[in-house]
């Protein structure tokens, strides 16, 4: 596939001369992960775990370990632990 841009051809994502090749550009994004999170410890996994099996809610879990809240809910995910929808939700009363 090639992409002409200016009377430049470009193949495969790569830049030809000065021109600038868009489809380089998105392949760079699609691939390039940005992540500025620090990296979770195993001390930080078992506490984690510690605070879901005692019911805490995912507010108080994640100001207990300097984190976010969608942080605690993804690292639960990955070790497979469930921090349970109701915690996370208020339920209207029946009449």
């Amino acid at each position: 596939m090639a992409l002409v841009w200016g009377g430049a051809a470009c193949y495969n994502g790569h830049r030809v001369g000065g021109d600038f090749s868009v489809i380089g550009f998105m392949a760079q994004l699609a691939t390039k992960k940005i992540n500025n999170a620090k990296a979770w410890t195993s001390d930080e996994d078992e506490r984690l775990r510690k605070l879901i099996i005692s019911n805490a809610p995912a507010f108080d879990i994640a100001a207990d370990l300097g984190r976010t809240v969608s942080a605690v809910r993804a690292r639960a995910q990955a070790l497979r632990s469930s921090l349970g929808s109701s915690r996370f939700r208020v339920k209207a009363k029946r009449k």
